[in-house]
């Protein structure tokens, strides 16, 4: 379990770090179903701290709706 926490404050900083340096102010995350709901939900809070206005589009290729509670993504596509 300690190398999924290692890996999600990877992946975390690694956003945080594009969206401070680059200025980026939005993720498309494909394939994104592939990934549990309580990630996504620790992703939004944390992208929406780093830029309350940053857009987070996934790619769901089914029903969608249990993404689009408000909590995780923004928007989908597939």
């Amino acid at each position: 379990m300690q190398h999924t926490t290692e890996v999600k404050k990877y992946i975390f900083s690694v956003a945080t770090y594009w969206m401070e340096k680059a200025k980026v102010d939005g993720w498309r995350l494909d394939v994104a179903n592939e990934i549990g709901h309580e990630f996504w939900k620790e992703f939004r809070k944390l992208i929406k701290k780093v830029n309350p206005e940053a857009i987070i589009l996934g790619e769901i290729w089914h029903i969608a709706s249990p993404w689009l509670q408000g909590d995780e993504f923004d928007s989908v596509m597939n």
